[in-house]
């Protein structure tokens, strides 16, 4: 979902090429952005009826900033069916490659935006002039800031155990070579996200000083900026990236899950020796309790 927006972001159509209704919907839009602004004591009848109407649709989604030439159902049947053609032929060797080079792109594009996006704003000056300083807080209180001490420190112990706690961990560290390669790999790359993730932050903090009060949806910001802040070629090596990518998570969640039905479900069911067949009677002793 947020591959297609950021897409979506990247595609505009020009005002003049959408249809009537699209019109009209953006600007229903930017009604409903000025009235929400404005103080509601203010407001007379007729415009706090219009307030409420704009309010459901919006609610609905008939509301838009832009429109754009991607059709969303479009976009996720070519991708999900680009995602099962090579997993289907390619399988592990596959994901592992695809993983690879998204690993370099997505290192370089998150740190592209950064300086270009505080050159637009005058640097970190800039960035400081046009964001409320609470923002820029690691620890605050509960009124001025969200993540205080203790939110930040739940978080951190979350994190450490879903870096290995999670469906595909055991088994993407299964996959390696030797005990090595496991801790390398899984340790020192999910330890690399998450400094990745700071890049990210920052990047969000420079959107925050660009559109600030600008964008309806934060999942639109990043194809925002690179719209914005990019030229032709580099905007297609970023889309690339972004569908590369999710891509690849997709990839290896697939070769995952289809591993762990096929020697845990398929296998057992079909198989004739002692150990599985006890597995089946259990299952069936299960299902007819579920019956009674």
């Amino acid at each position: 979902m947020v591959a297609v927006k950021t897409m979506r972001a990247m595609t505009p159509k020009p005002l003049e090429l959408c249809t009537l209704e699209d019109q009209t919907s953006i600007k229903n839009l930017n009604e409903y952005q000025q009235l929400k602004s404005r103080d509601a004591t203010r407001l007379s009848i007729e415009e706090i009826s219009h307030l409420a109407e704009l309010h459901e649709l919006n609610k609905k989604g008939e509301l838009h900033s832009f429109i754009s030439y991607t059709n969303p159902l479009w976009f996720y049947l070519i991708y999900g069916l680009i995602v099962s053609i090579y997993t289907m032929l390619g399988g592990f060797h596959a994901a592992v490659i695809t993983d690879s080079i998204q690993g370099v792109l997505i290192i370089i594009f998150s740190m592209l935006l950064i300086p270009l996006g505080l050159g637009k704003i005058g640097g970190f000056s800039g960035l400081h002039a046009s964001v409320p300083d609470f923002m820029f807080m690691l620890f605050g209180s509960a009124i001025l800031n969200d993540y205080t001490w203790y939110t930040i420190l739940a978080m951190i112990l979350a994190n450490l155990v879903s870096i290995i706690a999670v469906a595909t961990g055991m088994q993407t560290a299964d996959s390696a070579t030797n005990e090595m390669s496991t801790r390398i790999g899984m340790i020192g790359g999910m330890f690399t996200k998450r400094l990745i993730m700071l890049l990210w932050a920052l990047a969000g903090l420079v959107a925050i000083g660009i559109y600030a009060g600008k964008l309806h949806d934060s999942d639109l910001i990043w194809g925002y900026m690179t719209q914005d802040l990019l030229f032709p070629g580099a905007i297609g090596l970023m889309l690339v990236g972004i569908l590369a990518a999710n891509m690849s998570s997709l990839a290896a969640s697939s070769v995952s899950y289809s591993a762990l039905f096929i020697n845990n479900i398929y296998k057992p069911i079909n198989s004739n020796t002692p150990i599985q067949r006890q597995i089946i009677i259990r299952l069936l002793k299960i299902v007819k309790t579920f019956d009674y």
